[in-house]
């Protein structure tokens, strides 16, 4: 039974690009957006009952396999009467493995976070 947020977090990372305009050499530009819920697994902050984000990106393709990108995601986390948001921004370098259909991808690259903490509400 502890595995199922872990099964409920995977699944929702997989279907959290709500759009993103498939790359190809003619087009090389890309944009998309994201959603995604985190829910208490181990080591989780007990004040924190649920978070939720949203992202945004933007990439360039330089050939089939790597690409440039730009990321911004706004997640928030709330519980305890505080409310705990998270601003990321992102510049990362993406490889594609070659494929059909689905196809796998690492990401890295530097980024920022900016954290605030408020009372619930405000």
């Amino acid at each position: 039974m502890k595995q199922l947020p872990w099964i409920v977090v995977l699944i929702l990372s997989l279907g959290s690009v709500v759009y993103a305009q498939e790359a190809s050499l003619a087009h090389p530009l890309y944009l998309g957006l994201g959603a995604g819920l985190d829910l208490p697994g181990s080591n989780w902050d007990p004040n924190y009952l649920v978070g939720g984000g949203v992202e945004a990106f933007a990439g360039y393709s330089l050939d089939r396999n790597w690409a440039a990108q730009l990321g911004l995601e706004e997640w928030i986390f709330t519980g305890a009467g505080k409310s705990l948001f998270n601003f990321r921004l992102m510049a990362e370098a993406k490889y594609t493995f070659d494929g059909q259909g689905w196809q796998p991808y690492l990401l890295a690259g530097p980024g920022l976070v900016f954290q605030a903490l408020s009372p619930s509400g405000d």
